[in-house]
């Protein structure tokens, strides 16, 4: 298979996730009505690498510890973000706690270049701005006056997020051969065992769910969780650190899509016009890629510079 058609099938991937994170997040906000958030976070995650380990124990025991590392190094990323996303989401509003988590698009591009070096291509600059300007748009819900703690919150988780997605890539880079289950169960395990000693000490114990609450927090553990995360992990393999933050913005668009098909939320003129902006974000990025003729995966995964 040629590697163009391995990033294809790289990217259509993290738009699967996209949709199931788009579909789990509406199905969050049921969960949480009946489960507090720091036991959600840490049950679903480590029960998430319970599955796994179960399959991949030998596996990882004998994983190269330069990978122990950067495993150890991206869960605490992506468990820094979760943390920081929920006690944001809880000291400011839904629409600026998406908005400013989305930031993470814009981010991804610069910290790429802080850490490789290399510049990265005008398609995925101007692909992340217009995404981000979309996000913006679409998390619109006019109560934006002035920064608070929350603010401050979210935008840090999406800097952990796009560290997590650098991380992961550098991994890769270090290791090409590394068992992506593996990699990705430390990863699961770290998020759920930083998570539960907050959940035990800030948090009441958690009670039985209702039957929908039940297949609400099925669905976030074993798509949400689960498939997502081996998804991506294994997707970022091929596909360049600025389309994968690029591609999870979706999840906001599939969010609000389905929030107006299954529960009839208003699909107003900021909607579609914030959805619009981000898919030429998205298109715009992959455009740029699609002309281009890389000679090896290497080459595919730094883009063309200014």
């Amino acid at each position: 298979m040629s590697l163009k058609k391995k990033v294809i099938i790289a990217d259509v991937s993290l738009v699967g996730i996209a949709l199931g994170w788009g579909y789990s997040f509406v199905l969050t906000k049921d969960v949480l009505a009946e489960m507090t958030p720091l036991y959600f976070i840490s049950t679903r995650f480590l029960l998430a690498a319970l599955i796994l380990l179960l399959f991949k124990w030998k596996d990882i025991r004998n994983m190269p510890k330069q990978m122990w590392k950067y495993g150890i190094a991206s869960g605490t990323a992506l468990w820094a973000g979760f943390i920081l996303q929920t006690l944001g989401i809880e000291l400011t509003t839904p629409g600026k706690a998406g908005v400013l988590t989305g930031t993470m698009v814009v981010i991804v591009p610069f910290l790429y270049f802080f850490w490789s070096k290399v510049a990265v291509q005008r398609g995925a600059v101007l692909g992340s701005l217009l995404t981000f300007l979309g996000l913006i748009i679409l998390s619109w819900d006019g109560s934006w006056a002035g920064v608070n703690l929350g603010d401050i919150l979210a935008f840090l988780c999406a800097f952990f997020f796009a560290i997590h997605v650098i991380l992961v890539d550098r991994a890769y880079k270090k290791n090409e051969s590394v068992d992506s289950l593996s990699f990705i169960t430390i990863q699961l395990f770290i998020v759920g065992i930083f998570s539960l000693p907050f959940a035990v000490s800030l948090e009441p114990l958690p009670s039985l769910l209702s039957p929908y609450g039940s297949y609400a927090y099925t669905f976030d553990l074993l798509i949400g969780t689960l498939l997502a995360y081996i998804v991506q992990i294994k997707a970022q393999q091929y596909s360049p650190p600025t389309h994968v933050s690029l591609l999870l913005s979706l999840e906001a668009v599939f969010a609000f899509l389905l929030s107006w098909l299954l529960w009839g939320e208003a699909l107003t003129f900021n909607t579609v016009l914030g959805i619009s902006l981000i898919l030429g974000g998205i298109f715009i990025t992959e455009a740029f890629d699609l002309f281009r003729k890389p000679r090896s995966l290497e080459e595919l995964k730094q883009p063309s510079s200014f």
